[in-house]
């Protein structure tokens, strides 16, 4: 079983570590706009292209991926 951490190592790996972020540097990242709702997560990746995304999803086929755009409200889940 992959550890948390080892998730994220694996992910940095892919994306670069400045594109992942976790911890308390992730917190302001999960809640919305109004701070009334806060998500929960390992971590956030902020891929730049694609191929990125692609490589994590095929490395990592058990992530679970929500696209964030601006917690509006509008998401693709």
């Amino acid at each position: 079983m992959t550890t948390d951490a080892e998730l994220l190592e694996a992910v940095a790996a892919i994306v670069g570590s400045d594109a992942v972020l976790s911890g308390e540097a992730a917190a302001p990242h999960f809640k919305d706009w109004r701070g009334r709702y806060t998500g929960k997560a390992i971590g956030m990746v902020f891929p730049s292209d694609t191929q990125q995304v692609s490589e994590v999803r095929i490395k990592r086929a058990v992530i679970a991926l929500l696209p964030q755009t601006n917690l509006a409200g509008y998401s693709l889940a």
